[in-house]
């Protein structure tokens, strides 16, 4: 069995011309450099949780140079409780065409019991049912990356979308979904992180006692 050294050590992303936000850890990164990391991606985790976490790196270093923050993101979905539903996208609706047409999108979500619905126009479809979902939430996120992949061939092909985003707080999220409608795939997968950034503001809440 091979022992890790738990030496302090991040990787200088400007050594090999990557910002802070895309390179953060190395194999040899030791415990505190990992949760010093995590708090400022929003996670304030346990010591319990923290060692699961840990050790779920150290297995993925052995197979990764570099680790992201949308892995550490991975390892904490994968290690601690699962993020609480606080939004659920029930129904979506969008209208778009060519200029000078405005597409429009309409979307219903239930929170805590209660159906909510708002509509908003975008400078395209995504746009739309992105503003749509800020407005009904009351959450502004700041899209910070949109990838769309095809999973699968032919007409009825699963796309995956991926979106990273930021809120207020400066609390990184991301969120993923597929589905044989790219739409509904972007609205989930936005949602997913909608919910992943409440549940930070929430967890920060409740560890600095505010």
């Amino acid at each position: 069995v091979l022992k890790h050294r738990c030496t302090y050590e991040i990787i200088n992303p400007s050594s090999v011309g990557l910002s802070e936000s895309m390179m953060v850890l190395g194999k040899h990164s030791g415990k505190h450099a990992l949760k010093m990391r995590l708090k400022k991606l929003g996670y304030h985790v346990h010591d319990a949780e923290l060692i699961r976490i840990f050790d779920a790196f150290k297995i993925l270093a052995d197979r990764k140079k570099v680790i992201y923050d949308e892995d550490l993101e991975a390892l904490v979905d994968q290690n601690i409780s699962k993020t609480e539903e606080m939004f659920k996208l029930l129904y979506l609706n969008v209208t778009s065409s060519t200029p000078p047409g405005i597409p429009t999108a309409t979307v219903k979500m239930e929170s805590q019991g209660k159906i909510f619905q708002e509509a908003a126009t975008g400078d395209g479809p995504v746009d739309a049912l992105y503003k749509a979902i800020e407005r009904l939430s009351g959450v502004k996120l700041t899209l910070l990356d949109y990838s769309l992949k095809a999973l699968t061939g032919g007409k009825d092909a699963m796309g995956e979308v991926y979106v990273k985003a930021e809120g207020p707080g400066r609390f990184h999220v991301t969120g993923r979904s597929s589905s044989t409608d790219i739409l509904e795939a972007s609205a989930k997968a936005y949602v997913v992180a909608l919910n992943k950034y409440l549940n930070r503001k929430k967890n920060k809440k409740t560890a600095t006692g505010l």
